[in-house]
């Protein structure tokens, strides 16, 4: 089991006891980071996070508070329990990421291997509360955690089909979600999850935002997010190089307007073709991949 472990202000403080006999599901109502849930609990008086282990959307696992502390998840149940949180608002929040699901389901199993527990539940099982959430497929989890139900098996593949609906995906979102914009860059509702394949179809360098397609529970959607370029992974990242002249880049695939420049041997990212002319994403004075186009020569590039 890959469990992430992250310097967490305050754990120095870890104190007390702790013998579990029971593991309790939560939601913190909270998108992002384990660091920044840290930091929300210390705000409320905590001196560390409440929870002992927390799952993100993208599947990814990290150690909150030593188990073998006193806990800070459930009244009543903080010297008897193990608190695993995770990420969202399942209050609100419908569909939770297959890869968020089946990483809990795998946590949960190895724990209750690790410390000889049984007992698995909600918060609201213990305690007067909604936690984790009218959304949160609970019975689904513990069914999956009895046996009675089969995982989902997430496929590896980038392309996605949503309502027949194509998605040619050559970049999946890291580390952070992206909230779904329109073109002048305002929240228009809905977001794009960690761990979710994307195509970007431009980059714009005057505003900063990507128009893409993203995967929803009603199909694929195009909207646009904020270029967020630390939360952005290309497939082809740098796979295209720039020959020993100077290659100009075009707005559209008619190559008929200039709108930049490649130096000699300079590296960019394929993103598809259009009219056999390939459409890369490149570094700007506003940092890398921060601007998209179109250029004629093919880098050696031959993967689409």
């Amino acid at each position: 089991m890959d469990i992430k472990k992250v310097y967490l202000k305050g754990q120095e403080e870890a104190k007390g006891w702790n013998k579990p006999n029971k593991i309790i599901i939560h939601h913190p109502e909270y998108n992002g980071s384990i660091e920044g849930l840290n930091d929300i609990m210390r705000s409320m008086g905590f001196y560390m996070i409440g929870y002992n282990f927390y799952v993100r959307k993208d599947g990814t696992v990290y150690e909150g508070r030593p188990v073998w502390a006193t806990g800070a998840n459930c009244y009543g149940h903080n010297h008897d329990s193990i608190g695993v949180c995770f990420e969202g608002n399942y209050d609100k929040e419908t569909d939770m990421p297959q890869e968020q699901f089946n990483a809990g389901v795998e946590l949960i199993k190895y724990l209750k291997s690790k410390y000889g527990i049984n007992e698995v539940n909600g918060h609201k099982h213990y305690y007067n509360t909604a936690c984790p959430g009218q959304y949160f497929p609970l019975e689904k989890m513990l069914s999956c955690l009895d046996g009675q139900l089969q995982q989902e098996v997430i496929s590896n593949t980038p392309q996605v089909t949503n309502n027949n609906i194509d998605i040619k995906a050559n970049a999946k979102v890291i580390n952070d979600f992206l909230y779904a914009r329109d073109i002048n860059g305002n929240k228009v509702g809905g977001y794009v999850s960690i761990g979710d394949n994307i195509e970007v179809l431009d980059v714009s360098y005057s505003k900063q935002l990507d128009r893409i397609k993203y995967p929803t529970s009603n199909g694929a959607k195009e909207r646009y997010v904020t270029n967020a370029t630390n939360c952005i992974e290309y497939f082809y990242q740098d796979q295209w190089q720039n020959g020993s002249t100077p290659e100009p880049v075009y707005q559209d695939s008619s190559c008929s307007q200039k709108i930049g420049t490649l130096n000699p041997y300079e590296k960019a990212t394929p993103i598809y073709r259009k009219d056999g002319v390939l459409h890369i994403v490149y570094s700007t004075d506003k940092g890398r991949n921060t601007k998209s186009g179109y250029v004629r020569y093919n880098g050696e590039f031959s993967i689409f």
